[in-house]
Protein backbone atom coordinates (compact mmCIF):
# COMPACT_ATOMS: atom_id res chain seq x y z
CA UNK A 1 0.00 0.00 0.00
CA UNK A 2 2.90 2.03 0.31
CA UNK A 3 3.68 1.92 -3.33
CA UNK A 4 0.50 2.94 -4.31
CA UNK A 5 0.19 5.95 -2.20
CA UNK A 6 3.88 6.88 -3.67
CA UNK A 7 2.03 6.03 -7.40
CA UNK A 8 0.01 8.75 -9.10
CA UNK A 9 -1.69 5.77 -10.81
CA UNK A 10 -2.11 2.16 -10.45
CA UNK A 11 -2.85 0.03 -13.84
CA UNK A 12 -4.62 -3.45 -13.21
CA UNK A 13 -7.45 -5.80 -15.87
CA UNK A 14 -10.54 -6.60 -15.44
CA UNK A 15 -9.45 -10.00 -15.52
CA UNK A 16 -7.64 -9.01 -12.17
CA UNK A 17 -10.19 -7.03 -10.47
CA UNK A 18 -12.93 -9.69 -11.36
CA UNK A 19 -10.46 -12.45 -9.66
CA UNK A 20 -9.54 -10.87 -6.68
CA UNK A 21 -12.62 -8.01 -6.38
CA UNK A 22 -9.78 -6.14 -6.11
CA UNK A 23 -10.08 -2.39 -4.87
CA UNK A 24 -6.98 -0.92 -5.40
CA UNK A 25 -7.18 1.37 -2.25
CA UNK A 26 -4.73 2.99 -0.12
CA UNK A 27 -5.06 0.83 3.10
CA UNK A 28 -2.51 1.66 5.27
CA UNK A 29 -2.85 1.74 9.37
CA UNK A 30 0.37 3.76 9.38
CA UNK A 31 -1.08 6.00 7.07
CA UNK A 32 -3.75 8.57 8.12
CA UNK A 33 -7.12 8.67 6.56
CA UNK A 34 -7.26 12.23 5.55
CA UNK A 35 -3.52 11.24 4.29
CA UNK A 36 -4.83 8.11 2.95
CA UNK A 37 -7.25 10.10 0.87
CA UNK A 38 -4.75 12.85 -0.30
CA UNK A 39 -2.19 10.14 -1.81
CA UNK A 40 -4.91 7.96 -3.48
CA UNK A 41 -3.90 7.03 -7.16
CA UNK A 42 -5.97 6.78 -9.88
CA UNK A 43 -7.08 3.26 -11.01
CA UNK A 44 -7.03 3.13 -14.37
CA UNK A 45 -8.38 -0.47 -15.68
CA UNK A 46 -8.07 -2.30 -18.78
CA UNK A 47 -11.70 -4.37 -19.60
CA UNK A 48 -10.78 -4.78 -23.59
CA UNK A 49 -13.95 -6.48 -23.95
CA UNK A 50 -16.31 -4.68 -21.85
CA UNK A 51 -16.70 -7.31 -18.80
CA UNK A 52 -17.07 -4.40 -16.44
CA UNK A 53 -20.26 -3.55 -18.12
CA UNK A 54 -23.35 -3.64 -15.17
CA UNK A 55 -20.13 -5.18 -12.37
CA UNK A 56 -21.10 -2.52 -9.70
CA UNK A 57 -21.07 -4.69 -6.79
CA UNK A 58 -17.59 -5.29 -7.24
CA UNK A 59 -15.24 -3.87 -4.60
CA UNK A 60 -13.68 -1.53 -6.93
CA UNK A 61 -17.11 0.57 -7.49
CA UNK A 62 -18.15 1.18 -4.01
CA UNK A 63 -17.47 4.77 -2.71
CA UNK A 64 -14.12 4.46 -1.06
CA UNK A 65 -12.38 7.71 0.34
CA UNK A 66 -9.28 5.60 0.01
CA UNK A 67 -9.21 4.99 -3.45
CA UNK A 68 -9.08 7.49 -6.52
CA UNK A 69 -10.53 8.21 -9.92
CA UNK A 70 -11.42 5.44 -11.50
CA UNK A 71 -10.56 5.03 -15.56
CA UNK A 72 -12.03 2.51 -17.73
CA UNK A 73 -10.16 1.49 -20.96
CA UNK A 74 -12.14 -0.55 -23.63
CA UNK A 75 -11.55 -1.80 -27.07
CA UNK A 76 -12.82 -0.36 -30.07
CA UNK A 77 -14.91 -3.35 -30.91
CA UNK A 78 -16.33 -3.34 -27.11
CA UNK A 79 -16.99 0.30 -27.05
CA UNK A 80 -20.84 0.78 -27.20
CA UNK A 81 -23.15 3.19 -25.27
CA UNK A 82 -24.51 1.21 -22.73
CA UNK A 83 -20.71 1.11 -21.35
CA UNK A 84 -20.70 5.30 -22.36
CA UNK A 85 -23.73 5.64 -20.09
CA UNK A 86 -22.37 3.97 -17.42
CA UNK A 87 -19.31 5.80 -16.95
CA UNK A 88 -20.99 9.03 -16.91
CA UNK A 89 -23.46 8.26 -15.18
CA UNK A 90 -21.18 7.26 -12.01
CA UNK A 91 -18.08 9.61 -13.06
CA UNK A 92 -15.67 7.29 -14.40
CA UNK A 93 -13.16 8.45 -16.98
CA UNK A 94 -13.23 6.20 -20.34
CA UNK A 95 -10.48 5.97 -22.56
CA UNK A 96 -11.07 3.82 -26.00
CA UNK A 97 -8.61 2.34 -27.75
CA UNK A 98 -7.51 -0.09 -31.16
CA UNK A 99 -8.42 -2.99 -30.66
CA UNK A 100 -6.50 -6.24 -32.66
CA UNK A 101 -8.85 -8.49 -31.66
CA UNK A 102 -6.14 -9.89 -28.77
CA UNK A 103 -4.69 -6.73 -27.29
CA UNK A 104 -5.24 -2.97 -26.89
CA UNK A 105 -2.55 -0.94 -27.90
CA UNK A 106 -0.68 -0.18 -24.87
CA UNK A 107 2.09 2.36 -26.31
CA UNK A 108 -1.23 4.76 -27.32
CA UNK A 109 -2.81 4.11 -23.66
CA UNK A 110 1.11 5.38 -22.22
CA UNK A 111 0.74 8.63 -24.10
CA UNK A 112 -3.05 9.15 -23.25
CA UNK A 113 -2.12 8.98 -19.58
CA UNK A 114 1.27 10.53 -19.80
CA UNK A 115 -0.54 13.83 -21.45
CA UNK A 116 -2.99 16.57 -20.29
CA UNK A 117 -3.08 18.61 -17.37
CA UNK A 118 -3.97 15.19 -14.78
CA UNK A 119 -0.66 13.12 -16.88
CA UNK A 120 0.51 10.22 -14.63
CA UNK A 121 4.22 10.33 -14.60
CA UNK A 122 4.32 7.01 -12.57
CA UNK A 123 2.35 4.25 -12.97
CA UNK A 124 2.32 0.75 -10.36
CA UNK A 125 1.08 -1.89 -12.84
CA UNK A 126 -0.81 -4.73 -10.20
CA UNK A 127 -1.76 -7.47 -12.65
CA UNK A 128 -1.05 -11.31 -13.98
CA UNK A 129 1.53 -12.13 -16.25
CA UNK A 130 0.08 -11.49 -19.72
CA UNK A 131 -0.27 -7.64 -19.12
CA UNK A 132 3.09 -7.93 -17.01
CA UNK A 133 4.77 -9.82 -20.46
CA UNK A 134 3.58 -7.13 -22.71
CA UNK A 135 4.62 -4.15 -20.89
CA UNK A 136 7.82 -5.90 -20.70
CA UNK A 137 8.16 -6.86 -24.52
CA UNK A 138 7.13 -2.79 -25.42
CA UNK A 139 9.84 -1.88 -23.84
CA UNK A 140 7.19 -0.01 -20.91
CA UNK A 141 8.72 -0.72 -17.91
CA UNK A 142 11.55 0.92 -15.85
CA UNK A 143 10.96 -1.31 -12.57
CA UNK A 144 10.11 -4.32 -11.36
CA UNK A 145 9.56 -5.25 -7.58
CA UNK A 146 9.65 -9.13 -6.49
CA UNK A 147 8.33 -10.53 -3.78
CA UNK A 148 8.73 -13.99 -2.80
CA UNK A 149 7.87 -15.90 0.01
CA UNK A 150 8.93 -19.10 2.28
CA UNK A 151 6.98 -21.21 0.47
CA UNK A 152 7.38 -23.83 -2.51
CA UNK A 153 4.50 -24.47 -4.73
CA UNK A 154 4.96 -26.89 -7.75
CA UNK A 155 2.36 -27.20 -10.47
CA UNK A 156 2.71 -28.05 -14.04
CA UNK A 157 -0.12 -25.55 -14.78
CA UNK A 158 0.97 -22.87 -12.41
CA UNK A 159 0.84 -19.33 -14.16
CA UNK A 160 4.31 -17.49 -14.30
CA UNK A 161 5.29 -14.34 -13.18
CA UNK A 162 5.45 -12.56 -16.86
CA UNK A 163 4.22 -14.40 -20.01
CA UNK A 164 6.90 -12.62 -22.67
CA UNK A 165 8.31 -13.45 -26.05
CA UNK A 166 10.11 -16.87 -26.43
CA UNK A 167 13.92 -16.66 -25.18
CA UNK A 168 15.59 -19.12 -27.14
CA UNK A 169 19.38 -17.68 -25.57
CA UNK A 170 20.41 -16.29 -22.39
CA UNK A 171 21.27 -12.79 -24.50
CA UNK A 172 17.97 -12.63 -25.47
CA UNK A 173 17.16 -12.23 -21.58
CA UNK A 174 15.42 -9.52 -19.90
CA UNK A 175 18.66 -7.84 -18.14
CA UNK A 176 17.81 -6.03 -14.60
CA UNK A 177 20.01 -4.26 -12.01
CA UNK A 178 19.29 -4.75 -8.29
CA UNK A 179 19.19 -1.95 -6.73
CA UNK A 180 17.66 -2.76 -3.24
CA UNK A 181 16.23 -5.63 -1.19
CA UNK A 182 14.08 -5.86 1.91
CA UNK A 183 13.76 -9.12 4.04
CA UNK A 184 10.21 -8.65 6.31
CA UNK A 185 9.41 -9.83 9.33
CA UNK A 186 6.96 -12.03 7.63
CA UNK A 187 10.73 -14.10 5.87
CA UNK A 188 8.86 -12.06 2.72
CA UNK A 189 11.85 -10.95 1.05
CA UNK A 190 11.20 -8.06 -1.80
CA UNK A 191 13.80 -7.08 -4.51
CA UNK A 192 13.59 -3.63 -6.47
CA UNK A 193 14.87 -3.65 -9.78
CA UNK A 194 15.67 -1.49 -12.38
CA UNK A 195 15.25 -2.43 -16.01
CA UNK A 196 18.96 -2.10 -17.85
CA UNK A 197 17.27 -0.96 -21.12
CA UNK A 198 13.90 -0.62 -22.62
CA UNK A 199 12.59 1.96 -20.52
CA UNK A 200 9.53 4.58 -21.56
CA UNK A 201 9.58 8.16 -20.29
CA UNK A 202 6.05 8.09 -18.55
CA UNK A 203 8.22 5.99 -15.21
CA UNK A 204 5.84 3.12 -15.41
CA UNK A 205 6.47 0.69 -12.81
CA UNK A 206 5.75 -3.00 -12.30
CA UNK A 207 5.01 -4.97 -9.41
CA UNK A 208 5.16 -8.73 -9.34
CA UNK A 209 4.80 -10.92 -6.79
Amino acid sequence: HQWRAESDGILSTATTVLADNAALTVRDAELPPAMAMAMAPDRVILDRRGRLLDQLFLKLFEPDERGGPITLVVGTRFANQRYEAMCNAHGYGLIVLPDDGRHLDLKQLMQVLGSGEDRLTQLMVEAGPTLAGQLLDQGLVQRLVVMTGPLLLGDAQAAPMVVTQPVSRIDEAVPLTLMNVWAGDDSNIIADYRLVSGCCSDGLHHKAH
